[in-house]
C-alpha cells in the first residue's frame, strides 16, 4: 500500500463512521486526509479503478472487539489483487467486451424482471390453502403420491417390570374405540408416569416405531396384515401396542404425509398464474398507453 503524508488540518476524531479511532490509528498514520468528506478519502488505486474509504465502510462491519485496522488492510489488499487481475483481463479480452456487455445487460434485465415478479407475487398472492382444496388436489393426483416406507397408526404403552400389574387394564383401554377409553388411558398413564401414545389421526413410519418398540418381525407386510394387538416383553419390561391402521410401501401415500407438499405445489401454481396474469395486464396497459410499437 502506498502511503501519503497526513494532513493535520483534519481531525479524524470527528468522523462518525470511524468511531473506533484507536483501531484506525495505525492505518491512517500514513494517509493524507485532504478530502472535505473523509469517507471519500482514496485508499488505493489500480489503473482507472479507485478504492474509497466509503467503499470499505459499506462492505465490512467494524466492531471494537476486532482489529479494525487489520480488517481494512486485508480488504484493501484483496481489492487490489482482484482489480489487478480485472484490469489485465480487460486488456487481454477487449475483443470480447461487446459480448460481455450484452450478457451483462441480459443478466440485469433478468434480475430486474425477477425482482418485480417477486414483489408482485408478495403483494398479490393468496397464501391461504384450505383443506377442501388440499383434498381435491390429492384425490386428483393420488397416483403421484406413493409411499417409500410402511406406515402405521398405532397406540402403545411401555411398562417396566414393576408396572406390569397394570397390563390387563391398559390392554382393555388400548383396544377400545371409545372417547371415554382414550381419556381414561391418557389420564391413567399420566398419573402413573407411563410412556404412552394415542393419536389415531397421525401416521408414523413403521421402522421408526420399531426403534421405540423392538418388534421381532421379519416381514413388515405379513406382520401388519395379521396383527392388531401385540405384546413385546423381556425380563425388564412389557410393551403393549394396538395398530388401528397401516399402509404398505409402494401404495398410495396418506394425505397427512403429503399435506405440506400439496400446499407448496398449490402455492407455486398460484404464483405462476399470477405472473402470467401480470404479463397480460402490463402488456394491455402498455398497448393502451401507446408504449408498444411493432413494425
Amino acid at each position: 500500500m502506498v502511503c501519503l503524508k497526513r494532513n493535520s488540518r483534519f481531525n479524524i476524531l470527528n468522523v462518525k463512521q470511524l468511531v473506533f479511532t484507536g483501531c484506525f490509528a495505525v492505518l491512517f498514520a500514513c494517509v493524507d486526509l485532504k478530502s472535505a468528506d473523509p469517507t471519500e478519502q482514496e485508499l488505493a488505486k489500480v489503473g482507472v479503478y479507485t478504492l474509497f474509504l466509503s467503499d470499505v465502510l459499506a462492505d465490512i462491519q467494524l466492531t471494537p472487539e476486532k482489529d479494525s485496522a487489520a480488517q481494512v488492510k486485508l480488504y484493501i489488499n484483496n481489492w487490489v489483487k482482484n482489480h489487478v487481475v480485472l484490469q489485465k483481463a480487460e486488456t487481454e479480452l477487449y475483443s470480447e467486451e461487446k459480448k460481455f456487455s450484452k450478457q451483462l445487460e441480459e443478466y440485469r434485465n433478468s434480475l430486474m424482471r425477477y425482482a418485480y415478479e417477486q414483489k408482485y407475487v408478495r403483494d398479490n398472492l393468496d397464501t391461504v390453502v384450505g383443506e377442501k382444496e388440499i383434498a381435491a388436489f390429492y384425490n386428483q393426483n393420488a397416483r403421484n403420491f406413493e409411499l417409500k416406507e410402511d406406515v402405521v397408526r398405532v397406540r402403545y404403552v411401555l411398562l417396566n417390570k414393576n408396572k406390569i400389574k397394570f397390563k390387563a387394564k391398559l390392554k382393555s383401554l388400548l383396544t377400545s374405540n371409545t372417547v371415554k377409553a382414550k381419556k381414561e388411558f391418557i389420564t391413567f398413564c399420566a398419573k402413573n408416569k407411563l410412556d404412552c401414545y394415542w393419536n389415531d389421526s397421525t401416521w408414523v413410519f413403521f421402522d421408526e416405531f420399531r426403534n421405540i418398540v423392538p418388534l421381532k418381525s421379519y416381514n413388515n407386510e405379513d406382520f401388519l396384515r395379521s396383527t392388531k394387538y401385540y405384546e413385546c416383553n423381556d425380563s425388564l419390561k412389557l410393551d403393549l401396542m394396538y395398530f388401528t391402521n397401516f399402509k404398505i410401501k409402494d401404495s398410495a401415500s396418506p394425505i397427512d404425509f403429503e399435506r405440506e407438499k400439496i400446499k407448496r405445489i398449490i402455492l407455486n401454481q398460484r404464483k405462476l398464474k399470477l405472473i402470467e396474469e401480470m404479463e397480460i395486464k402490463v402488456y394491455d396497459e402498455a398497448l393502451k398507453e401507446g408504449d408498444v410499437e411493432v413494425y
